[in-house]
């Protein structure tokens, strides 16, 4: 089993400016075992794409540059502050969203179900969210359950 991350909201201040694109106000923490979204177009050989999910490797400057290792192929890439309009950030942010259907074919190792709540789901939508999660220990529910579901 894996050791919490112990991440205080002092810490989060500290973090480094996150990809204005991604609409996210949190800050990036460079601490091993994190989770983050590459947000640009660097690197396609290598695999360091829109939409690619690593985890921290290694912090070489503390919040600002590190490396990451990419979920999909293993390959390793420097994440480093990038300029645009006057503005420094790091080309990345926390987490990751997709639709249901877009989900299928999908292999995902960790993650968490919304369905906004306003209407019942289609017939085999839980199904096929619940289905994309390698184990079930990683797969979590947010949001109020419907009624009549236990």
């Amino acid at each position: 089993m894996e050791k919490p991350l112990d991440v205080s909201d002092a810490d989060l201040k500290d973090g480094f400016l996150c990809d204005p694109q991604s609409k996210s106000e949190l800050r990036i923490l460079a601490r091993p075992g994190i989770i983050l979204r590459l947000t640009r177009n660097f690197d396609k050989s290598r695999g360091f794409v829109n939409g690619a999910i690593c985890t921290v490797v290694e912090s070489l400057r503390g919040n600002e540059i590190f490396s990451v290792k990419l979920l999909g192929t293993g390959n390793l890439v420097l994440v480093h502050p990038m300029e645009e309009r006057g503005s420094i950030f790091l080309p990345c942010c926390y987490g990751y969203a997709t639709t249901i259907r877009r989900a299928q074919g999908a292999d995902l190792v960790q993650g968490c179900i919304y369905m906004d709540q306003k209407k019942r789901a289609a017939r085999g939508y839980g199904y096929v969210a619940v289905s994309r999660f390698m184990t079930r220990s990683n797969c979590y529910w947010y949001g109020m359950k419907y009624p009549g579901s236990r």
